[in-house]
């Protein structure tokens, strides 16, 4: 199996090693970048648009059930 990889990729790179690293090392750094991205959109959101809440108890019965989650949008109350 190992060695069917190998054939592949290094017929896919023309067979040099630097390519296959080159292309690894991109990999890695796009996940990286998308992570971080996907990171920072996450707080920004939390942080200044919407944050979770769980219904504790009946106090919202019938519109709300106990232990629902809720997101609360922050915006109207800041305006």
């Amino acid at each position: 199996m190992r060695i069917g990889v190998k054939l592949i990729v290094r017929a896919q790179f023309g067979g040099n090693e630097m390519d296959l690293k080159n292309f690894l090392s991109g990999a890695v750094r796009e996940v990286i970048q998308t992570v971080l991205i996907s990171l920072a959109i996450y707080f920004i959101v939390n942080i200044f648009l919407v944050q979770p809440h769980r219904v504790k108890g009946e106090s919202m019965v019938p519109n709300f059930a106990d232990g629902e989650l809720l997101l609360t949008e922050k915006v109207t109350y800041h305006l």
